[in-house]
């Protein structure tokens, strides 16, 4: 990629689009690697120069501030993010009439950011906008209309609001039933997250047959040692411990710790997050030692 660039730079001078658009492909090489600084540059260098054309593309510098943005969010400067994001979403609303693909897809960037932040009003009214959009765009039956019913509903859970993130998960669910003959990696997920859902609404029986249906079809599609399995598995682990059930609570949280830790060595944030997990159920077990094991990853 360094190499193409270079070559268009050299054939068409270093202000020319095609090289704008190759550095751009670079930016999601470079990001696929981990390279966030390299991608940093990459992205302001091609921002550079698709602001500096006799004719401004105003659709490609927004696709820009957005990538931009994203690699803020991977950096985890969340503020910066979403003023890059805010400055994206503008040019696309002052330069797209009705509903467009790129302003719905800043809609849902922003409004994540916002959700993380905290701030669920903001977050919420974004989210309901780029509904309202990809339902104009494409219809109900939509994978990206399933995304936004599947967003509102975490907001919903994150704000406690049971009743209606249940209502919108099934939602999602059920169009996500309506695109896939058979199981799928993103109905699997949805089973995970309205099992969450159903968890914290203290609806245990539902919430455990969530959880084995997610499980069931991950193990159907051969995943079972995905990530996504493992999310299953300690939340599945949560119920069992809320129920006081707590062998089955030890088998799940140990099943998912070993898949994270096949994934991502003993050293990250989700073994400290699942250390936690045990240390907690083998206080509520009354088993100390066992809990002391895990007390250096839990403080």
């Amino acid at each position: 990629m360094h190499e193409a660039a270079s070559i268009y730079r050299a054939a068409h001078g270093p202000n020319h689009p095609t090289v704008a658009e190759e550095l751009k492909n670079l930016v999601y090489v470079q990001r696929q690697q981990g390279k966030l600084e390299a991608a940093t540059e990459s992205v302001e260098a091609a921002l550079s120069i698709q602001r500096n054309q006799p004719e401004v593309d105003s659709m490609a510098v927004a696709e820009s501030l957005f990538n931009l943005g994203a690699i803020l969010e991977d950096r985890g400067e969340s503020d910066r993010a979403a003023q890059v994001h805010r400055r994206s979403l503008a040019l696309c609303r002052r330069h797209t009439e009705g509903p467009h693909p790129g302003t719905a897809v800043n809609l849902v960037e922003l409004g994540s950011l916002l959700r993380q932040q905290d701030e669920l009003g903001a977050a919420e009214d974004l989210y309901q906008e780029a509904l309202s959009m990809n339902r104009s765009l494409y219809g109900t039956p939509h994978p990206s209309v399933a995304n936004n019913l599947n967003d509102l509903a975490k907001l919903k859970q994150k704000r406690e609001q049971y009743g209606e993130a249940e209502t919108k998960m099934r939602a999602a669910l059920r169009i996500r039933r309506a695109l896939h003959d058979g199981p799928h990696p993103n109905i699997a997920v949805g089973l995970h997250n309205l099992g969450g859902i159903l968890l914290g609404a203290d609806k245990y029986v539902a919430a455990d047959s969530a959880f084995r249906a997610a499980r069931s079809m991950l193990r159907e599609l051969d995943q079972a040692q995905s990530e996504t399995m493992a999310f299953a598995l300690e939340k599945h682990g949560n119920l069992f411990r809320e129920r006081g059930q707590h062998a089955r609570a030890e088998a799940a949280y140990k099943r998912a710790l070993s898949i994270q830790e096949s994934i991502h060595g003993a050293n990250h944030p989700k073994i400290e997050d699942l250390h936690a997990d045990l240390r907690g159920l083998y206080e509520a077990w009354d088993k100390p030692r066992l809990a002391d094991r895990y007390a250096t990853s839990a403080d």
